[in-house]
């Protein structure tokens, strides 16, 4: 968490608290035979690729800082990045803070490209492969040893594209020059998957996977020679591991250590972990090891610093996961610790929806790294602090980006926004109770043209929707939808041009004295220019009136981050030109003329194109573009979800969001809503009326139940059986 302490106004003084939920930052996704290495200089591991279910691969970039336990998307500079892949080999150099990439297994088969990526410029570059050249192969096991003061890189066995082999090539550190040692003595047979690892001048290697070999269980030591550059087998008497692949093995004192690994013939994960002293080399030992949260995964991305295992995903009792845990083998009974848990979401997005129903946020859309449009619908339980995925029925909305949205009660409404096809003009409604959603019939032919970053703002049973991109440029338009009717009518057609055309523009509504004012803020105008101003259009007396004019500077932005909570705004990121993006969060009071503008704090980076909800006293943002320090990085999108509170003061605080109450911001029990920011306690259902949830907002209309319950609330028995029911929202 962290915690910014703020002088506003010379008056103000508050606390903003800034979190990421989880605190440990959201993980890659769910992967096995993934990369993984330790960098030294940052001490931070670094995870590259991996296989999910269903057999796709991964090329995403991450690491995970040891010292602040968190997360964090690793965004190349350039375009040219490797395929996705998993099984391959990556090495740090810790001189040139470099990664090194090869071979892997890849969508089409065997890969033999070798890739360094820089960590001060973020950037990957493609290299060629001098000396031997190793050929393309998967399924690689690899170590890192430093002999005679220089550091070397070693890969053994790997299946290629003509089956599987038994070559160890090094790769020396300084000059990059790949040298295939000989062959010589009583080698391992052809494998994949084995285990390798260095100890004093000799490489070992143990197990693996030999599929046209006749000997299938090959548990023999093997013994490399660096200096003789020769291969020597050792076989140990007594009690040994079972034959297994995909397993890790690493050094610590004088004892081989074997950690899980794969069971030839059920294939599944073994969890033990043997260990065998190199001085005596008299018998194998069973470790005794304790797994108190049973986080154990096999075939995980594996890494070993000082006498610590590391382990990021892999497969586990529940099936594939992608946490960190970690393994202190030098204590007496090594104990597995979950370092961080495992996380499933939604990917990396921008562009997308976010929006608070009952307790839960609700993401639908937007488009990902790979220029994918979506059309997913996530559902992020804030209580749990735990995502899932919907899975709706009936009319599913098209994939899309740029769309605009809002919600009521248990609705959430899309219009409009962009995919392969072009803009779009249609409208979509989904109901969180049943999990449905359904296509909205327009009352007639009269509606906007297809629109793409368009927003859009409710006010009772009216929808309002302002801009946007389309085809021909952008749109100052305002319309109006009635939910009643499904009509829309066109309230300003912008030709006066008392509002700038704006895309990507954030809009609210306020209630002044009985009066509805529908607001606008940020957006991109013609040419990309940064809007700076505020306007507000009265709906009664259907006219644009100025708000704020803060002239080009440091709040004029787009893609913006907005939330209106009371009399405040509180506008967060933002980008300029496309080119730059701001860490910033400022507070505009609405209630002063003109409006106070006052800095309030800083994320931890620069974002855009996020989205934004309140809940409580809360402001939670998810997904958006990422950025390299503060620069726009076009369609390289977020996946961290962040929370944002105020401290109460005398001075100062945020009113608690509908459907809670009280100074603490309490949800509204069963029974109970509240429609209006900082209630001091909630209302209670109308007699015949029930609402079975908690943090409702409003009375609506939504399912037909039958009871034949009594309940009691606020000292009056409320009798409803075998009538229809209105649910409180």
């Amino acid at each position: 968490m962290t915690k910014v302490l703020l002088l506003c106004l010379s008056t103000w003084v508050f606390s903003l608290e800034i979190s990421l939920i989880p605190p440990t930052g959201v993980p890659p996704p769910n992967s096995v035979l993934g990369h993984m290495v330790y960098d030294t200089t940052n001490n931070q591991l670094i995870q590259f690729g991996g296989m999910q279910t269903g057999g796709s691969y991964l090329n995403d970039l991450a690491s995970f800082n040891l010292s602040q336990k968190r997360w964090s998307l690793i965004s190349p500079y350039v375009s040219t990045v490797p395929d996705e892949r998993a099984a391959g080999a990556l090495f740090y150099h810790q001189k040139s803070q470099k990664l090194l990439l090869y071979g892997g297994r890849t969508r089409a088969g065997p890969a033999g490209d070798f890739w360094s990526y820089d960590l001060n410029e973020n950037s990957w570059e493609k290299l060629d492969k001098n000396g031997d050249d190793p050929g393309a192969r998967g399924y690689i096991v690899l170590t890192t040893y430093t002999r005679n003061g220089s550091t070397s890189f070693a890969i053994f066995g790997g299946l290629s594209s003509t089956g599987v082999d038994n070559s160890l090539y090094i790769l020396d550190g300084e000059s990059l020059f790949w040298s295939k040692k000989p062959n010589s003595g009583n080698s391992p047979q052809p494998q994949e998957s084995s285990g390798i690892a260095y100890y004093k001048d000799k490489l070992y290697v143990w197990g693996g996977l030999s599929r046209f070999s006749t000997i299938i269980h090959d548990t023999a030591l093997y013994e490399y020679d660096l200096a003789k550059e020769e291969w020597k087998k050792i076989e140990i008497n007594g009690k040994k591991p079972g034959g297994r692949f995909e397993h890790f093995l690493c050094f610590v004192e004088d004892y081989l250590y074997v950690y899980l690994g794969v069971d030839f013939e059920t294939g599944l994960t073994i969890f033990d972990i043997w260990k065998i002293n190199l001085i005596s080399l008299d018998t194998w030992i069973e470790v005794n090891f304790k797994d108190p949260s049973s986080t154990a995964t096999g075939s995980g991305s594996l890494t070993f610093v000082s006498s610590v295992l590391w382990s990021f995903a892999g497969y586990s009792d529940t099936g594939i996961n992608n946490s960190i845990i970690s393994l202190e083998f030098s204590l007496e009974t090594p104990i597995i610790n979950l370092i961080s848990p495992e996380m499933t979401g939604p990917t990396a997005r921008m562009f997308h929806s976010l929006q608070t129903i009952q307790t839960n946020l609700w993401v639908f859309g937007g488009i990902d790294n790979d220029k994918n449009y979506l059309n997913e619908m996530w559902k992020f339980d804030i209580l749990a602090s735990d995502w899932s995925i919907m899975n709706p029925t009936g009319d599913i909305p098209s994939v899309r980006a740029k769309h605009a949205s809002c919600a009521i009660a248990d609705t959430l409404t899309i219009f409009g926004g962009e995919n392969s096809s072009g803009y779009l003009s249609d409208m979509y409604e989904y109901t969180v109770l049943s999990n449905t959603w359904k296509t909205v019939l327009y009352g007639s032919d009269i509606k906007p043209v297809g629109r793409a970053g368009a927003c859009m703002a409710i006010a009772d049973s009216t929808i309002y929707i302002f801009g946007g991109l389309v085809v021909g440029g952008y749109s100052n338009e305002l319309w109006q939808f009635n939910t009643i009717d499904n009509t829309f009518t066109l309230l300003d057609d912008g030709l006066s041009e008392r509002v700038p055309k704006l895309a990507y523009s954030k809009c609210f509504m306020r209630n002044i004295d009985s009066n509805y004012y529908f607001y606008i803020t940020t957006g991109e105008g013609e040419d990309e220019y940064p809007n700076s101003k505020i306007h507000r259009y009265d709906i009664s007396g259907q006219e644009w009136l100025p708000v704020l004019d803060k002239g080009y500077g440091y709040f004029s932005l787009a893609q913006a981050a907005v939330v209106n909570i009371d009399n405040y705004i509180i506008v967060i990121g933002g980008e300029q030109w496309n080119f730059k993006a701001f860490d910033t969060i400022y507070m505009v009071d609405l209630d002063v003329n003109p409006p106070n503008h006052t800095l309030i704090g800083h994320l931890e980076e620069a974002i855009y194109a996020t989205e934004v909800t309140y809940f409580q006293n809360s402001i939670y943002l998810f997904g958006g573009g990422d950025t390299l320090s503060s620069l726009v990085q076009n369609f390289i999108a977020k996946r961290f979800l962040f929370k944002t509170s105020i401290e109460k003061t005398d001075d100062l605080s945020w009113s608690c969001s509908n459907g809670t109450y009280g100074d603490n911001c309490d949800l509204c029990p069963e029974g109970y809503y509240s429609d209006t920011f900082g209630a001091e306690t909630c209302k209670a259902c109308p007699k015949g009326t029930y609402n079975k949830f908690s943090a409702a907002r409003t009375l609506v209309s939504a399912i037909l139940v039958n009871m034949t319950v009594m309940q009691k609330m606020k000292g009056l028995i409320y009798v409803i059986a075998a009538l229809p029911a209105i649910f409180v929202l």
